[in-house]
């Protein structure tokens, strides 16, 4: 019996200086933070000095390699673009993202592979050719600004309401930023660590925080928001904060602690939908980060960013998409500029976008067939004897309020808008095509007792109506597609 009771308190007592030994490192760090925070005045950003042009070439999504090179994203000429620059850069140029690159320091980029681009960055210079015939020379040198990792992955989008251009969607939401005080302190900790136990020698340590636990230290965080968010559903919303400790593995090595805020949640978000193609439309979803406006002129200097890492949670989450009323197409990503109202200063922000096109199906079969089969019916009428001319009017009429009941149909799936779409071109041109029978109708009666012409009148009308009826649907539906952006690519022949 003894022998039982000293194993369960040699056991018991083992687990409890086990687990001692693993919340050393996060209680100490977490007390050293706060008792240093106003020492150290790890409330304020840490800014450090980033040198190069301030200026970088966007990545094509679709090619880049998770952590191991990058890919530039080219135009159909092998043309590069412009991704952003640096808030202190736009002040100066007010280059807008997605410009067009022609050349970099006299050489045609459309003859550099991404290599050689990307040498053109250790030079002290860098001249760069626009599409537009603009030229500026870059200076590399060192600037002030404070990197913040945005990282986002869609878990499930639950709804997307096309009225109000809005959607409804569960995610993982991630900022990543450093501090080389935090990092002194880690470092203390760590080699503290490692005196109680060499099993931490050379190995990392990860903390996690609660919210509440975080802000009670007071230290800096960045205060990036999601700029189209409508709102969040307060229950679901879960926010932990982490910092990982990992040390130098060589003396050309050096410490670096990441300090990690991770959102878990669902949100609706809203953005512009453009219909001008309905049904045969494709849309973005879009995630805007950017600074708070609030805090607009303190840290206009910080800018988000992404990292291969963010890629892989962005396919990630294209991965998981799952939509009945729509199919899943591409991501992307854009860079935007913020300007301070009361300033002439700029922060920049980031896009990940979404690109999904409409299941036009549904509409071609449960609305469009139907009205074809209505307009055949309506036409039906010039095999009616032209004496039966209530028959004829009967028949034309009750086509045409049929008709109208399907505007009612269209109208719950859009807003109120000022321009007209396909499906509503397609409607009124049903409409006018509907009450031709009516109006021939009525233009035959007058000549009934000229048996030759009333039946040269409605030859007329049974072969040219439909005719003009097909080629009016090609010419509309060709002109709007030519003239929108965002039609499927089904259709962008």
């Amino acid at each position: 019996m003894k022998r039982i009771i000293i194993l369960l308190y040699i056991f018991f007592l083992s687990t409890t200086l086990h687990a001692l030994e693993q919340f050393y490192e996060c209680g100490e760090l977490y007390n050293i933070l706060e008792y240093q925070v106003h020492k150290l005045s790890l409330d304020k950003p840490f800014i450090p000095k980033d040198k190069g042009f301030g200026i970088f070439f966007k990545d094509d999504l679709t090619q880049t390699i998770p952590y191991k090179k990058r890919v530039l994203k080219r135009t159909k000429e092998n043309k590069i673009l412009l991704e952003s620059m640096l808030p202190q850069i736009y002040e100066k140029t007010k280059v807008e993202p997605n410009k067009i690159i022609l050349e970099l320091n006299g050489k045609k980029v459309e003859t550099l592979s991404d290599k050689q681009i990307f040498n053109e960055n250790e030079k002290k210079k860098m001249l760069v050719k626009f599409d537009d015939g603009e030229e500026i020379q870059f200076l590399n040198k060192e600037y002030n600004i404070k990197f913040i990792l945005v990282n986002f992955e869609t878990r499930e989008v639950d709804e997307i309401d096309s009225k109000l251009s809005r959607y409804k969607v569960s995610f993982m939401h991630t900022l990543v930023w450093n501090d080389e005080r935090i990092t002194e302190l880690g470092r203390k900790v760590f080699d503290k660590a490692s005196l109680i136990s060499e099993k931490n020698q050379n190995k990392s340590f990860f903390c996690q925080f609660t919210k509440e636990e975080f802000q009670k230290l007071k230290i800096y965080e960045p205060d990036i928001i999601l700029a189209n968010k409508v709102s969040f559903e307060g229950d679901s919303t879960e926010i932990v904060y982490e910092m990982e400790f990992y040390p130098k593995e060589s003396d050309d090595d050096y410490d670096y602690v990441e300090i990690r805020k991770e959102i878990d949640g669902i949100g609706t978000f809203k953005s512009n939908f453009n219909f001008k193609s309905f049904p045969f439309d494709s849309q973005d979803i879009i995630f805007r980060f950017q600074n708070n406006y609030n805090t607009l002129t303190d840290t206009y200097r910080i800018m988000p960013y992404f990292s291969n890492y963010t890629v892989e949670e962005l396919k990630r989450g294209f991965s998981n998409l799952q939509m009945q009323e729509w199919e899943k197409k591409s991501i992307d990503y854009n860079y935007f500029y913020v300007k301070d109202v009361s300033m002439d200063t700029y922060q920049v922000g980031i896009s990940y976008i979404t690109n999904i096109e409409r299941n036009y199906m549904y509409f071609l079969s449960k609305i469009y067939l139907p009205i074809i089969i209505i307009l055949l019916v309506s036409w039906s009428v010039f095999w009616i004897n032209p004496k039966e001319i209530e028959a004829r009017l009967t028949v034309s009429i009750v086509c045409l309020l049929s008709l109208i009941a399907y505007t009612f149909i269209v109208d719950k799936d859009l807003p109120k808008l000022s321009y007209l779409t396909i499906m509503d071109f397609i409607i009124l041109l049903s409409y006018f095509f509907s009450s031709i029978p009516t109006i021939g109708t009525i233009y035959v009666n007058l000549f009934n007792n000229d048996n030759v012409k009333v039946k040269r009148i409605d030859n007329f009308f049974k072969f040219f109506i439909p005719f003009l009826y097909l080629f009016s649907f090609i010419l509309i539906c060709t002109l709007i597609i030519m003239k929108s952006p965002n039609t499927i690519s089904a259709l962008k022949f």
